[in-house]
């Protein structure tokens, strides 16, 4: 009984991406809603790491800093809206697929967004290797890659 109680009052945290925009300054803004799953408080690491891959199949590296207005506090069992902007404004954010946000808390261990795109739905760490090592290979021209993709953009069209 006591290990099954550990390990449900472990720290952790839940992290989904609201929305992602260049600002009209050039900066590019992350809104994520952040939710504590632990009985005890927890707040966020300042620095959240992002990477993605170019369609010229180069990986690139950007961090993004949680702004000052943001809280950064999570109370338990609460969810909160953090926006953080691009350190880098050179990285090219816009045009970056297959990319990956590393959301870290100061307790517990990190928790790792995949998206394909922009406005993605998040993907599966399993589906996100498989897809990300098949563009890394074969490239653009992996067509059936993306089908569902745009699928989903017409869905959202109509």
């Amino acid at each position: 009984m006591y290990w099954f109680d550990r390990w449900r009052e472990r720290p952790r945290i839940r992290v989904s991406v609201v929305n992602e925009w260049p600002s009209q300054d050039g900066e590019v803004r992350v809104e994520l809603e952040v939710e504590n799953l632990s009985n005890g408080p927890n707040s966020l690491v300042p620095e959240i790491l992002m990477d993605g891959w170019s369609p010229r199949r180069e990986h690139k590296h950007s961090f993004f800093s949680i702004t000052a207005d943001s809280p950064r506090h999570l109370p338990p069992l609460t969810p909160v809206r953090v926006t953080a902007t691009e350190s880098n404004r050179a990285s090219g954010f816009h045009k970056l697929w297959f990319r990956r946000y590393r959301i870290s808390a100061t307790r517990g261990r990190p928790r790792i967004i995949c998206l394909r795109w922009i406005g993605g739905r998040p993907l599966s760490a399993v589906r996100a290797v498989i897809e990300r090592t098949l563009f890394r290979r074969f490239g653009r021209g992996y067509h059936w890659l993306f089908r569902e993709a745009l699928r989903e953009l017409e869905m959202r069209d109509v």
